[in-house]
């Protein structure tokens, strides 16, 4: 315990050879089937057979072994969990070097790194840990590229670990007004996480929020950083939220119908994870990013439909705000009178692009007068 096992884990977690890893992980396996008394955390994800055995697997040379270990043991910590010896030991590492040895290729070794990084979401990490992890995950993310991952399959799995990690420790969905009341088991978020958070991991998220080469918002990104708003301050929320919505409006002037329908869906995601209470927000950063004026005033009353849509499938839309009122008739006003009315009912302009085909004007004022209050 006190000389064998802590050199083990050195090797596991600095190493950079596969093959040293995989001699090590050998050992840590016999350890756990010939001492199960001495380390009892190992024996969770231990087993007889080699094929459902965590250690054969988990550096196997047959990459879908690799992937098969890293989800059978993501089910075993959801089901029963796993103590966090076992978890900051052996498999924080063991993940971390999953991401590491990705190829770039796709395919077989894209879900191995796929596999180990969802297993992130199913520790029940510590505060103290959980903010260790994070810390490490955007370092390497950062590491010799600045901020930016860049295109590297390695940079976008760490980005997805950091991802995955925001997720899975974020507050409950809809309608949340400032700081998160609790950390999973109910401890109020420290001032080492808001301190941390508004120094490095916020600049972070937002600088890797739109992939510029395939010109689109990262989804998941923008999904983990407003939860990550959500847990801080009002006033921190009421700062960078702005900047977020507004990296995902610009996009809706995208003349490519691939890039506004992508930034399209990411937004209305996330106007259903803010609920009615930023509804305000939502709309006039929308506003700002799209003149009533050529296609984008088209794209304008069309996009505002579906975010009150989305809200309102979720259950989350009550209009109570004469303001908010006024926002939304203004752009119905424009979107059924005046020239942009006019631009739709000319069919050489509505054939174009499908915001202009259809007026959502009066399908917005339906779900007005059904919500108002």
């Amino acid at each position: 315990k006190s000389v064998l096992m802590p050199e083990i884990r050195l090797r596991i977690a600095a190493s950079a050879s596969q093959t040293v890893r995989q001699e090590h992980v050998e050992m840590v396996r016999l350890v756990a089937r010939r001492l199960p008394g001495a380390f009892p955390e190992l024996q969770a994800i231990t087993h007889e057979e080699d094929d459902l055995d965590f250690w054969s697997n988990v550096c196997h040379v047959q990459l879908h072994r690799r992937a098969r270990a890293f989800e059978r043991m993501r089910r075993i910590c959801e089901s029963t969990g796993l103590d966090p010896k076992l978890v900051e030991s052996y498999l924080l590492a063991l993940i971390e070097k999953a991401v590491e040895d990705d190829d770039g290729r796709g395919g077989v070794s894209a879900s191995v790194t796929e596999a180990a990084v969802g297993c992130l979401g199913a520790f029940d990490l510590e505060e103290k840990t959980f903010l260790r992890v994070l810390e490490r995950f955007v370092s390497l993310c950062t590491k010799g590229t600045g901020r930016r991952p860049g295109s590297s399959s390695t940079g976008k799995g760490y980005l997805r670990a950091v991802s995955i990690l925001l997720e899975a420790s974020g507050p409950p969905s809809g309608g949340h007004s400032g700081p998160d009341p609790g950390w999973r088991a109910g401890h109020a978020s420290s001032d080492a996480f808001v301190e941390f958070a508004s120094d490095k991991l916020i600049p972070f998220l937002r600088d890797n929020l739109e992939d510029r080469k395939r010109e689109c918002v990262r989804g998941p990104v923008a999904a983990s950083m407003v939860k990550l708003l959500k847990r801080l301050p009002e006033d921190t929320m009421r700062d960078q939220l702005p900047k977020v919505l507004q990296v995902v409006c610009n996009l809706l002037r995208a003349r490519l119908q691939r890039i506004r329908d992508d930034a399209r869906e990411v937004l209305i995601g996330l106007a259903t994870e803010l609920g009615d209470a930023y509804l305000m927000y939502v709309l006039h950063v929308l506003k700002s990013s799209l003149p009533m004026r050529g296609f984008t005033a088209h794209v304008l009353g069309y996009t505002t439909y579906f975010v009150l849509e989305g809200l309102d499938a979720a259950g989350s839309l009550r209009i109570a705000d004469d303001g908010l009122v006024t926002v939304v008739l203004s752009i119905v006003e424009g979107d059924l009178f005046g020239d942009v009315a006019d631009a739709k009912e000319a069919s050489e302009f509505a054939s174009s692009y499908k915001e202009s085909k259809r007026c959502k004007g009066f399908d917005i004022l339906r779900i007005l007068g059904k919500r108002i209050e």
